[in-house]
């Protein structure tokens, strides 16, 4: 294959290339964020956050991008948060209950048909400062297939070290992803996390790929011939 050859396949390859937008769910680093809400079920404005208060439905959420929702399925209710000493974080999600009877689900939806959701990592804190028992759980919204599971874990570091246990996941969805903790959701709570939003290329993209391919296959022909 000549040079004109390999351009013109690297440009139809370019021009399938897919856009991602790296996003962060960051419940706050200092002080009192506005990312909570007055009313359990998380709605209404939002509002600055106090230990105990409930996380906004609408925190996170991307325009007609990704909309993000906080539950606990045992309460029927919104998540909570809490400032300090699930480790080494500042601001966290958590379900109220207990650390025998406690569920936290966050789910990221996409809200448009071409678009797909990655998920990074995040991380997972132990109150107070402590190291505790969990289960997590992963599901692809598409489908409700399970993406990653880690049953019967401990996450946080007691004593000295006092850090977070962090998730390196890289696992997607065409359509939305579902992170799960529980027992214990209550004293473990979860930050940081991070996600993209890939965009899946349209069949105008697809052509202009094929159309590359059949000028590469052209040429390759008339140089054998």
């Amino acid at each position: 294959m000549n040079v004109l050859s390999k351009l013109t396949l690297l440009g139809a390859l370019s021009a399938v290339s897919a856009p991602t937008l790296a996003l962060t769910i960051d419940f706050g680093s200092s002080g009192s964020p506005a990312v909570c809400a007055a009313s359990a079920d998380g709605l209404g404005a939002l509002m600055s956050c106090g230990n105990a208060s409930f996380i906004n439905q609408s925190y996170g959420d991307v325009s007609d991008l990704v909309e993000v929702t906080y539950g606990a399925p045992q309460l029927g209710q919104s998540l909570q948060w809490w400032s300090t000493r699930y480790n080494n974080l500042y601001g966290v999600s958590y379900a109220g209950g207990s650390d025998a009877n406690s569920t936290a689900r966050i789910e990221l939806m996409s809200q448009d048909p071409l678009a797909g959701i990655e998920l990074v990592g995040f991380d997972l804190g132990a109150y107070a400062d402590a190291a505790r028992g969990t289960n997590v759980t992963i599901y692809d919204l598409a489908d409700g297939s399970v993406l990653y599971s880690a049953l019967g874990i401990t996450v946080g570091t007691a004593g000295g070290a006092n850090l977070p246990t962090s998730f390196a996941l890289g696992v997607s969805s065409s359509k939305g992803i579902a992170i799960e903790w529980f027992n214990s959701a209550y004293n473990v709570g979860i930050d940081n996390i991070e996600y993209n939003v890939t965009a899946v290329p349209e069949p105008e993209s697809y052509a202009m790929l094929l159309a590359g391919l059949g000028v590469i296959g052209a040429m390759v022909k008339r140089r054998r011939g």
